[in-house]
């Protein structure tokens, strides 16, 4: 996925313009990625105790909200009850989680669907650390795309979760950074911070008054380790990509990556990236996974149903098709208009 804005980096801060108050920024790792946090605040205990608390939040739901690998964590423990038959009771968070991604899955046609996670391990994209070159045969395709659990099968019952299928298993990551952000700023605000900015792994989201620097992203060009085009975001704004080009690898002359149609259970592969720009983090991390995985065919009416009109979708070819509203907004880089053709959807 993704974008890079400039924040500046460690523990500091600098003069700001809005009014008397200052920023502090500060970058971490958590969710697997670079976070990089900027607060408004005249009072550096303040933006100190309000910036742990986003660092130890992130820290938790990292451990919490993730399948993989060895380290015990709450949607694993859920995916362990799922293939026994048997119901667990988890924690407000991701009960809320699950609920929110039930929704979002159901208004995207199923073009964004947790319950994709078997096919992520199929694939191995449950493990980049590792190189795997098998991939599921034509026959485990055909079954997925026949029968196969969806997040529609999970079951909430108060704080309790259960399955209509044992073969179900779940993998947030189309929804659990943007919806980490969004939580984020409730923290910061329960704290008296009113303008924020993070950056998590290129998702960025703004609230308040915060310079124009912080609120400068580069939209990257998904073939060039390079900025394709920049625009500034309004706050209340979140901006997300999802690309091909992230959690890859090449096998026989076909790009196998992290976006999967969960229909299919295959790698999106009519699309290269994404941008949706959205009022939450939230809806437009899902977004542009479901955008990008409906595909050339239905990528305009997943956006219609999911009330994102900012869009630019860069297609297999390298034609760039991008929404009135959202093309507006860009300031394109000359390399970029030179490389790509584009198409303007009205």
């Amino acid at each position: 996925m993704r974008y890079v804005i400039a924040f500046l980096c460690l523990i500091c801060f600098v003069l700001s313009s809005c009014h008397s108050q200052r920023r502090f920024d500060t970058s971490f790792i958590a969710m697997g990625t670079r976070v990089d946090l900027s607060v408004m605040s005249d009072d550096s205990a303040q933006a100190a105790q309000a910036t742990m608390s986003v660092e130890q939040s992130l820290l938790q739901w990292s451990k919490d909200w993730y399948p993989w690998g060895a380290t015990p964590g709450e949607l694993k423990n859920l995916n362990a009850t799922f293939a026994q038959g048997r119901k667990l009771k988890v924690s407000m968070q991701l009960r809320d989680l699950l609920q929110l991604s039930k929704q979002l899955s159901i208004k995207s046609e199923g073009y964004f669907d947790p319950a994709v996670a078997p096919m992520m391990r199929a694939w191995g994209l449950n493990d980049m650390s590792h190189t795997q070159t098998t991939s599921p045969d034509e026959e485990a395709l055909h079954a997925w795309k026949h029968n196969h659990p969806t997040i529609k099968d999970v079951i909430t019952e108060a704080n309790q979760i259960s399955s209509t299928r044992s073969d179900i298993q779940l993998d947030l990551g189309a929804i659990a950074k943007g919806y980490a952000i969004d939580l984020c700023m409730q923290l910061l605000k329960q704290r008296n911070i009113n303008s924020a900015a993070i950056n998590l792994g290129g998702q960025v989201r703004i609230m308040g008054e915060m310079d124009k620097v912080i609120r400068e992203v580069h939209i990257r060009d998904p073939r060039m380790n390079a900025s394709m085009a920049t625009l500034i975001l309004n706050s209340g704004e979140s901006i997300s990509t999802s690309g091909d080009y992230e959690r890859y690898r090449m096998q026989a002359q076909q790009r196998i990556h992290h976006i999967l149609d969960p229909h299919t259970g295959a790698p999106v592969a009519d699309t290269q990236a994404v941008t949706v720009i959205a009022d939450n983090a939230t809806l437009a991390d899902v977004a542009s996974t479901a955008i990008m995985a409906a595909g050339a065919e239905h990528w305009q009416y997943i956006a219609q149903q999911l009330g994102i009109s900012q869009v630019l979708r860069v297609d297999a070819t390298g034609e760039i098709q991008i929404t009135t509203a959202m093309h507006k907004r860009l300031h394109w880089e000359a390399s970029a208009l030179q490389s790509y053709s584009l198409v303007q959807i009205h």
